[in-house]
């Protein structure tokens, strides 16, 4: 009895509930997209904007405009060499030394 092995590969797609909705979504046009998003955004209270502007300038329960500015933080308040607290040798060990190899064919 002759004995084989065989090794098999291939590759195949799930199409998950996951890549269905994304190809759906890519499908649509702008205005279709933000209705979308839209009525998403109405019926799952969970979901929020990640827009500061909302459809209608407002979102409910957020700070007024001018609150918002304020907290604004400009760019050049940001500076531009900020503090390191490590480092390369606080992380890495410095390289090895090379090894050394005895020969054991040398008397020395």
């Amino acid at each position: 009895m002759k004995q084989t092995l065989q090794l098999r590969i291939g590759q195949q797609l799930a199409m998950t509930p996951q890549l269905q909705q994304a190809i759906r979504l890519l499908q649509l046009s702008t205005l279709e997209l933000q209705t979308e998003i839209q009525e998403n955004l109405d019926s799952n209270y969970m979901l929020e904007s990640g827009d500061d502007d909302g459809a209608d300038g407002e979102r409910p329960g957020a700070e007024p405009a001018e609150t918002a500015q304020e907290a604004t933080v400009e760019p050049a308040d940001i500076p531009t060499d900020l503090p390191v607290d490590s480092a390369w040798d606080d992380i890495y060990d410095s390289a090895p030394a090379a090894p050394t190899i005895s020969n054991p064919d040398s008397n020395g």
